[in-house]
């Protein structure tokens, strides 16, 4: 069922933020108190409302695209880029040291040793929205960090 959630993400957004978009889904149906049973019809998942929700995600995906940076896009484009200078790599990891240690430890374990989430909530015994949760504040904080102080990452 997942796949098929992917596949509606991807017709909005590029195919590497599909599965984010999902993992968000997962979030926003989490973060509104509900669960899965809470948004069926009998016995079907009400896919109106999933697809609704991914949409909108999607939307707000691209309306706050402009001024915020996704640790993935400079992951990314560190490992593309060999004139990347020591000193963005510095920032960066400076400011996941500004997190909270579970936040930051979210950050690491899937950045650094590039584990998805379902592999970081099996490899800790914690609940896989628990680190999507931590993973989407550290971003905000980051970013917010980041606009802030205006700081620059090349």
């Amino acid at each position: 069922m997942q796949e098929d959630w992917i596949r509606i993400a991807k017709a909005f957004v590029p195919d590497d933020q599909a599965e984010c978009i999902v993992q968000d889904m997962y979030l926003k149906i989490h973060d509104g108190g509900k669960t899965f049973d809470e948004i069926k019809f009998g016995n079907q998942i009400n896919k109106k409302y999933i697809y609704d929700t991914i949409k909108s995600i999607c939307f707000d995906y691209y309306r706050n695209r402009k001024d915020f940076i996704s640790l993935d896009s400079i992951v990314v484009k560190m490992e593309d880029d060999d004139t990347i200078d020591d000193s963005s790599v510095e920032k960066l990891k400076n400011l996941i040291l500004e997190l909270p240690e579970l936040q930051a430890q979210t950050i690491e374990l899937r950045y650094e040793r590039n584990l998805l989430f379902r592999e970081i909530a099996e490899e800790t015994g914690e609940n896989i929205m628990t680190h999507l949760s931590r993973h989407r504040y550290a971003l905000k904080k980051i970013n917010k960090i980041i606009n802030k102080n205006n700081i620059k990452l090349r």
